[in-house]
């Protein structure tokens, strides 16, 4: 395989709704969030737009969602830096 296509099946992989991150996540209270927030990145990306700041809202709420619930989504937070320091 040459390293475009590998760098094209890396990311496909990356962006697999089955990858092993996003199963984690959405296994957990915020699946709902994490999906909208999916979506909105995904037709962001279709559509050629910036889906940082297309989708920065739904980021935010899935991201205060993890926060909210950050008993089950601490590995996922220590992984951003963003959980609480021990």
């Amino acid at each position: 395989m040459s390293k475009p296509e590998a760098s094209q099946q890396q990311n496909k992989e990356s962006e697999d709704p089955q990858c092993p991150i996003c199963k984690f996540i959405e296994a957990g209270p915020c699946k709902e969030q994490h999906q909208v927030w999916v979506a909105c990145r995904e037709s962001s990306t279709a559509a050629g737009k910036d889906y940082v700041d297309e989708c920065n809202d739904q980021f935010k709420a899935f991201l205060q969602c993890t926060l909210n619930n950050s008993d089950y989504y601490e590995p996922f937070l220590s992984m951003l830096s963003l959980g609480e320091d021990e």
